[in-house]
This record gives C-alpha cells, structure tokens and sequence, in this order.
C-alpha cells in the first residue's frame, strides 16, 4: 500500500515550531522551524574493539566526548569497517555521558560510535550558523539529558526550535560572530 505524499502546506506545518514554543522573537525575514526538517541526523553505533587499531588504518573512529578536545577532532583509534561516518563539514554533538562537546568535523571522513551524532546541514542551513546555534542551545540539550549516563536522544535535536534565515543573513552573522570571538581571544 503506497503512503500518501503529504502537500507543501502539510510539510511546512510540521517544520514550523508553534508561537508559544518559540523561544524568542526573532526577525519577520526569520522563521522557526524545528531542527530536523533542515538537517539530516546521523546517530553513531558502537562496534566491537576487536575491528579498530591504533596503526592509522582505515578511517578515525570517534568515541565520544574525550576525543573533542579545543575545538579540533583528536584521533586515537581507526577503523577499516566503519558502518556510520560522518562526512567533512558536519556538526558533531556529543549525546551521551558528556554531553554538549560539539566541533566542525575537518576530516574527509569518520566513524561514529554512539556517544556521538553528526548533524548533516542541508543546502538551506551554513554549518557554521548551525554549530553557532548548537552551541547557545547546548545549556537547552543538556536539561533534557536523562538516565544514570546522561544522554539526549534523537528527538531532542530534531525537535529543538531553530532560527532559519536566508543563507545570506546566515553568513553574515557568521562572520560578526567570528569577527567578535576573535577581538575577544
């Protein structure tokens, strides 16, 4: 049985975050929408130690948090049989334990265990907007971390309310806020 293709309209009604849940007012050119209709999430899986090395073969195997270090990935083990890799120009997030360590990823590719998930931006969200935003909203993330190991879930990052401007707003805050951190450093 085929499933009904849901109508523009549709669509954007469920990408859109409801006035009373929108955390601030924001400009009438910006709308909130919720972060998993402009990103594709990739959540990471564990795989046996067995299959990784510490020889430099195969692609970075990232673990989680502890491998986030100053805003750069640091690579320990490797892999030959990844199953879930993040791609260069991801946002990576750590979602379990430590929760909240987030960094640009600026290697071609890595596996992701599932201590860590890459957000993917799609052609309408900079990733440097998006790791911005991720970083103002992390205090939000960790709140809703549960259990003995702190952890978010999937729903977590793709329900959060995220401000969408045109790709050209996005740049330009872009290059204020580094242009700021940097006088600031």
């Amino acid at each position: 049985m085929r499933k009904k293709q849901k109508t523009m309209e549709e669509l954007l009604e469920e990408a859109l975050v409801p006035e009373e849940e929108q955390p601030y007012e924001v400009r009438k050119n910006y709308k909130w929408v919720k972060l998993g209709s402009v990103i594709s999430l990739i959540s990471g899986r564990d795989v046996s130690s067995k299959l990784c090395n510490n020889d430099g073969k195969g692609i970075p195997y990232i673990m989680g948090a502890s491998n986030i270090i100053d805003g750069k990935l640091n690579v320990e083990r490797w892999i030959e049989t990844p199953t879930v890799v993040g791609l260069k120009g991801d946002v990576l997030i750590s979602v379990k334990g430590t929760v909240g360590k987030t960094v640009i990823q600026e290697i071609e590719k890595v596996h992701l265990s599932r201590q860590i998930m890459a957000l993917r931006c799609t052609g309408i969200v900079c990733n440097r907007y998006l790791y911005y935003y991720i970083n103002t909203y992390v205090k939000q993330l960790k709140e809703n971390s549960k259990g003995i190991i702190p952890g978010i879930s999937r729903e977590d990052i793709l329900n959060a309310p995220f401000p969408l401007a045109s790709l050209k707003e996005q740049k330009r805050i872009v290059d204020k806020v580094e242009r700021l951190l940097s006088r600031a450093c």
